[in-house]
């Protein structure tokens, strides 16, 4: 969603500044304008929608979808920042179950623990999964991030 709303502001930017552009030559030559209001209009629209689906679909505060990504997310681990109460978005790698709780194994070396929900318990090897971060904490070597499905 990122990329979506990222590349509809742009658009809608774009047309707005062309749209007024246009509407200026317009009032100048007094031509019409209907093709230029119309162009700021769908402009606006545009722009308009990108800030609803940022607002809809935030974005997460980490991100592991990748294995360099969560490498990087395992090394903010490390350097001591807290994470707590973040969000953090990830693709699930390996999928371990068991009473207390679901674990998800994510790229880079870490595995994130919710409790066992219905929602839970229908995650799956290759689903990309978004988390509330109660704790995270070092077994061994180890990180373990414990949360809750958004």
């Amino acid at each position: 969603m990122d990329t979506l709303s990222g590349w509809l502001s742009l658009i809608g930017l774009f047309l707005l500044f062309i749209g007024v552009v246009w509407l200026i030559i317009n009032l100048v030559r007094k031509t019409n304008k209907k093709k230029s209001l119309l162009t700021i209009a769908v402009g606006a629209v545009s722009f308009a929608l990108a800030v609803i689906i940022m607002l809809v679909f935030p974005t997460a505060d980490y991100s592991a979808t990748t294995s360099s990504e969560g490498k990087e997310f395992v090394s903010t681990l490390n350097e001591g920042t807290n994470v707590t109460d973040k969000t953090l978005r990830f693709k699930v790698t390996e999928v371990g179950k068991s009473s207390t709780g679901v674990g998800l194994a994510a790229p880079g070396g870490f595995t994130v623990i919710v409790s066992n929900t219905d929602d839970s318990k229908k995650i799956t090897k290759g689903d990309t999964v978004t988390v509330d971060i109660n704790e995270a904490d070092k077994f061994a070597t180890l990180w373990l991030v414990q949360g809750s499905l958004e």
